[in-house]
C-alpha cells in the first residue's frame, strides 16, 4: 500500500484548472467491457488484463502474492512501470460524482489538509456499488473489511490501554473525531448517504489515506488511486521514485539505481514516525527499533508558556497565540527541524536577563520556529534548557505502563506469541512472588542514573552536583497531575482490558476480531512504546554527557572574568580549557557536536556584542572545532 497521509490546499483557480486537466480522465475512462473476463479468473489476472488493454506498461514486473517484483534487471533512471492516468481514480473525478457535486454546491467546509481524500473516498464508495466498471477488478484486490483491525482507528477501546503514556492515544481519538465529523456533515447534506455506515465510511477513508498517491498533474496537485502501483511496500532505503509523467500521461515508477532481476519493487512512503505508519498504514516499519532512521522514533510533548517561567510578561508579548500552548515532536536527531523547534521553544521558556531576552525573536502569527530556530543563547540558558529536557524525558519514561512483564497480562508472551493467561498469576489474579521480584528487578535495571558528577583529572578537580534549574519540571506539570490521579486505576484497567479482549475473541463479541488481531495490535503497541522509550533514554544519556562540559565552559568564562563564585577559583582559563578538551574526547559524537555547536553560537553572540557589523553566520556551524 502507498500514500501520503496528508493533503494539500488547492486554490479556486487551481481547482478549475485541475478539473479541466484531470476530470477529462473521467470522461475518457475505459468502458466496463474492457474488464470482462471469465468468473474463474483470479482478481490480479483480471486487473492486469484490463490494464494491458489500456496500454499500461507493466511488462517489467511480475506479481508474487500481493507484491511486485522485477521481471528483468532494471537500469538506473529506467521506468519500471507506467499506469495511464485514465486508469487511475482521482480526487478531481470525485468532485464530479453525485456526492462530490453536492459538497461543492452546498459549499461544505472541508479541511484543506484532507479534502482531496474526502472527494476520492466519495468517488470510491459510489463507483464500487456499480455492478461493473473498468475499476471493478481493482476494487476486488483492495483490502477487505476483515483487515480493518490492522488500523488503530478500529481497535477496541481496551487495546488502547496498552498505549498508556503515549501520545498515540490522542492521535487515534483525534482522527476518529475528525472522520466522524466528516461523516455527519455528509449525512446532513444528503440523507441517502446514511446507507453507508460510519464504519464503512471510515474504512474507505483509511483505504484512501493509506493507498492514494499525491500527484502533480499539469501544475495541480491531486490524489489518485494507482492500480498495481499501490501494491508497492514501504522501504526506508529509497530505491525508486514515482510521480506523474506528462509525456506519457501516466503514473510512473522510476528506478533511482540499478535493480537486479527478481527484486521486490518497493518505494519510500515518506519521512514519518512509527506512530504515523501504524495510524495511517496499519503497520510498524521493521527498522523502527534499529536506530538507523532517527525520524521513526519520536516523542510528543505539550509545552506552554505560563506565569511560573521567568520574565513571563515580556515573553508573552513576543509569542503569538499559536505558540502559547503547542505540541512538539522530538526525535533522536538533533538536526531534525521538529527537534530544533522544540529545543528553540524551551530556550525561550528558560530565558532570563537582558543578554538572553534581547536575542529572542518576535514570534508573530506567521512566525515559524522550524524556519527560524532559536540557537543557543548563553551557557546558562543552554544548561537550563537541557536540564528541563532531561526532566521531561524522565517523566515521560516513567509514564508508560506497558513493559515486557506486563505483556503476560494480555495472554501474549515477550515475542508477541500467545501464552497461557494464568501461568504467571496466583489464584486471586495477582502476580506471583517470583513474577513480582522479576518485575522489580527489571524496574531497577531500567532506571537511568541522575548523577552529574564527573571526574576531571589527577588535579582532583571535579564538578559539584548541579542545583535544580529554575525551569526544571515545569513542562508537563498538568499532565503529571493527571497521571498521578489515574496511576492507581491503570493497573486495574489493564487487567480488565485483558479479560475483555480474551472474552471478546472467544465469544466473538467483536465481529472479525481474532487472536491474530490481538497479537498484531500488541506488537504494534509495543513497538510504539519501545520507540518512544528509545528517544527518552537517548536524551537522558545525552544530557548527562553534555551538561558537565557546558558547566565547565561556564566556569571557564567566570575564571576569565575573575568571578568569585567560580568553582575553579585559583585555576586559570587555560587549565580549565585543558580539562574541557580532555573530557570532549570521551563524549559520544552527538554530544561532542552539540557542545561544539553551542560554543560556536556563544562565540558568535559575543562577536555581535562587541561589533555592530559582525560577519554573517557561517552556514555550517558544526564545522568549527576546538
Amino acid at each position: 500500500m502507498m500514500a501520503a497521509a496528508v493533503g494539500t490546499h488547492i486554490s479556486g483557480n487551481e481547482k478549475n484548472a485541475t478539473a479541466t486537466s484531470v476530470a477529462s480522465a473521467a470522461s475518457c475512462c475505459p468502458s466496463s467491457s474492457s474488464s470482462s473476463s471469465s468468473s474463474t479468473t483470479r482478481p490480479f489476472d483480471e486487473l492486469i488484463e484490463a490494464l494491458k488493454k489500456q496500454k499500461a506498461d507493466i511488462s517489467k514486473i511480475r506479481m508474487k502474492g500481493r507484491k511486485l517484483y522485477t521481471a528483468r534487471a532494471i537500469c538506473k533512471d529506467e521506468a519500471i512501470l507506467r499506469i495511464p492516468l485514465s486508469c487511475c481514480l482521482t480526487s478531481e473525478m470525485g468532485k464530479h460524482c453525485k456526492m462530490g457535486r453536492l459538497v461543492l454546491e452546498k459549499k461544505i467546509q472541508l479541511n484543506d489538509e484532507f479534502k482531496d481524500q474526502v472527494f476520492l473516498t466519495l468517488l470510491y464508495l459510489e463507483d464500487k456499488e456499480k455492478k461493473t466498471t473498468f475499476f471493478t477488478p481493482y476494487y476486488k484486490v483492495l483490502p477487505t473489511n476483515e483487515e480493518k483491525y490492522d488500523y488503530p482507528l478500529f481497535w477496541p477501546q481496551c487495546f488502547r490501554t496498552w498505549l498508556y503514556g503515549s501520545s498515540m492515544c490522542g492521535l487515534i481519538e483525534g482522527i476518529h473525531e475528525y472522520i466522524k465529523d466528516e461523516y455527519e456533515n455528509l449525512c446532513r447534506i444528503s440523507s441517502d448517504f446514511r446507507k453507508h455506515t460510519y464504519e464503512e465510511y471510515a474504512w474507505a477513508r483509511m483505504i484512501v489515506s493509506s493507498r492514494a498517491f499525491r500527484l502533480t498533474v499539469k501544475g495541480q496537485e491531486v490524489r489518485a488511486f494507482g492500480p498495481l502501483v499501490d501494491m508497492m511496500d514501504h522501504a526506508e532505503q529509497r530505491r525508486t521514485d514515482w510521480g506523474y509523467d506528462e509525456a506519457s500521461d501516466s503514473l510512473t515508477v522510476t528506478a533511482l539505481e540499478a535493480i537486479p532481476e527478481g527484486t521486490e519493487v518497493q518505494c519510500h512512503y515518506g519521512k514519518k514516525s512509527t506512530k504515523s505508519f501504524v495510524l495511517y498504514y496499519g503497520f510498524a516499519p521493521s527498522e523502527s527499533l534499529s536506530g538507523a532512521y532517527p525520524h521513526l522514533n519520536e516523542v510528543q510533548f505539550v509545552m506552554f508558556l505560563h506565569s511560573e517561567f521567568p520574565y513571563f510578561a515580556e515573553k508573552k508579548r513576543l509569542v503569538s497565540k499559536s505558540y502559547i500552548c503547542r505540541k512538539y515532536n522530538v526525535n533522536i536527531s538533533m538536526e531534525d527541524p521538529k527537534t530544533h523547534e522544540a529545543l528553540s521553544f524551551m530556550r525561550l521558556l528558560v530565558a532570563e536577563g537582558e543578554s538572553e531576552l534581547k536575542n529572542l525573536p518576535n514570534m508573530g502569527p506567521d512566525f515559524s520556529l522550524i524556519d527560524n530556530p532559536i540557537h543557543p543563547l548563553t551557557l546558562r540558558n543552554e544548561i537550563e534548557m537541557l536540564d528541563m529536557l532531561r526532566s521531561m524525558m524522565k517523566e515521560q519514561l516513567s509514564s508508560y505502563t506497558m513493559s515486557r512483564r506486563k505483556s503476560k497480562d494480555y495472554d501474549i508472551d515477550e515475542d508477541g506469541d500467545e501464552g497461557d493467561e494464568d501461568r504467571n498469576e496466583d489464584e486471586n489474579g495477582d502476580w506471583s512472588d517470583d513474577q513480582k521480584s522479576r518485575g522489580s528487578q527489571e524496574s531497577e535495571e531500567s532506571k537511568v542514573p541522575d548523577n552529574r558528577s564527573l571526574s576531571m583529572n589527577e588535579s582532583g578537580c571535579s564538578l559539584r552536583d548541579s542545583k535544580p534549574m529554575r525551569g526544571e519540571g515545569q513542562i508537563g506539570v498538568k499532565r503529571k497531575r493527571q497521571m498521578d490521579k489515574s496511576e492507581d486505576s491503570s493497573t486495574q484497567i489493564s487487567k480488565e482490558a485483558r479479560k475483555e479482549v480474551l472474552i471478546a475473541v472467544q465469544e466473538q463479541k467483536i465481529p472479525g476480531l481474532g487472536r491474530d488481531n490481538v497479537k498484531s495490535a500488541w506488537n504494534q503497541c509495543r513497538t510504539i512504546i519501545e520507540s518512544e522509550k528509545t528517544v527518552c533514554k537517548h536524551y537522558i544519556s545525552f544530557v548527562e554527557e553534555v551538561i558537565p562540559i557546558l558547566y565547565l565552559m561556564e566556569q571557564s568564562e567566570k575564571a576569565a572574568l575573575d568571578v568569585d563564585d567560580s568553582d575553579f577559583t585559583g585555576m586559570d582559563t587555560q587549565e580549565i580549557n585543558e580539562i574541557i578538551f580532555t573530557e570532549l574526547e570521551s563524549l559520544s559524537d552527538t554530544a561532542r557536536e552539540h557542545v561544539q555547536r553551542v560554543r560556536f553560537w556563544i562565540t558568535e553572540r559575543s562577536k555581535e556584542k562587541s561589533q555592530i557589523n559582525s560577519e554573517s553566520t557561517p552556514s555550517n556551524p558544526m564545522a568549527l572545532r576546538f
